[in-house]
Parts: structure tokens; sequence; C-alpha cells
């Protein structure tokens, strides 16, 4: 039988590292704590754990916002037209220490979301999940799924990402997410924003 199998509607999740990370990573740890020191934080989707107000335009945090926009900006132009004007509306912070973790969400109102870790490298301090957007109207297709076709195409109810210390994640903002608990007694920190096309 001469057949194929094809896939028309994906999700785009796009990952990097970045560079010279480890040249930022203490300070920008010292520089996450004193704006803790200074921020009560708000609930969003944190069970427990710490949420910032938004930092984009903290002038103490300036350079940090500069490095992560422009890796951020530069990974996206490697999917859409390079004359798409990007528009950063949010960015904050999450410190998760033991038992905190983050419950199903998304973003509405923007176009891509993201997150950084900072903070905390392994599945023990809470995996990040993707939950498929057709988790409902193809439930009984993704459960009988061929195990083969469930891996080749990331076809399963959820994708799960371990976090890992310097790594960036730009995923649609209305691809409903959570993160696990973190289990080990030390703090679990990442930044997360929000982009809008124009």
């Amino acid at each position: 039988m001469n057949s194929e199998v094809q896939f028309y509607f994906p999700s785009i999740v796009l990952k990097t590292k970045l560079e010279n990370f480890l040249e930022i990573k203490d300070d920008l740890i010292e520089e996450i704590y004193k704006i803790r020191q200074e921020d009560d934080g708000i609930q969003n989707s944190n069970r427990g754990g710490w949420h910032s107000h938004n930092i984009l335009y903290e002038e103490c945090f300036n350079k940090y916002v500069k490095i992560i926009t422009r890796h951020s900006s530069e990974l996206l132009f490697q999917v859409i037209k390079k004359e798409t004007k990007l528009k950063y509306s949010c960015m904050w912070i999450n410190i998760n220490k033991k038992g905190d973790h983050n419950r199903s969400h998304c973003h509405p109102q923007c176009d891509f979301s993201a997150v950084l870790w900072i903070k905390g490298q392994g599945s023990q301090y809470g995996n990040l999940e993707f939950q498929s957007p057709h988790i409902f109207d193809q439930s009984k297709l993704l459960h009988s799924l061929n195990p083969d076709i469930k891996d080749r195409f990331s076809m399963h109810p959820g994708m799960w990402l371990v976090p890992e210390e310097g790594q960036m994640v730009i995923f649609p903002s209305n691809l409903n997410h959570l993160v696990y608990e973190n289990t080990v007694d030390c703090d679990r920190i990442s930044i997360a924003f929000n982009i809008n096309l124009q």
C-alpha cells in the first residue's frame, strides 16, 4: 500500500540557550532577590511561591531585559517574517520554593509567551507541562494513537520540559501550561514574559 501520514496544525515551541549565561547568572540572581525584597508580588497561576509585578520597565533590571529580549527576538525571527514588529508587553519573575507550583493556565491577549530558567535544574524543581490544545476534541484519538506516531509527531495529551538553567522556551500564548511542584529545599527561579506580533 502506498500511503503517508501528514500533520497540518502543530503548535510551535522554540528553545534556545542564552549564550554566556553563566557570566551573568550570579549577578542576575542577586538582582532578583533585591527586587523581591521590595515587591510583595501578586497572585496569578502560582500556588505558593512569589510572582513579581511587571519588571519590564524597572531601571535596575534594564540590562537583563535587553539580553532577554535580544535572544528571544533572534529566536522568533528564525520562524516569522523579518518585517514583523515585536512588542514585549509584560515580564515577571517567579520564585517557587519547596511545595510551590503553578496551576494550568494560558496568557490571553498575547501571541507568544516565554520562560527563561534562571536557577534550579532537573525534574525535582518542577517540570513545565504543555497540554495539547486537542485534549478535549481529539481525546479518543490522542489516547488511541500508535506510540510511534505519538512520539514522532508529539501527539501526546501533554508534553514536558525539564528545567535547564539558561534555557529559554517560547510558545503560543493560547497553549495551556502548568509547572509541577518543586520538591527540593532550594528555590526554582524563572523569568516569564509575553510578546505581541504587530
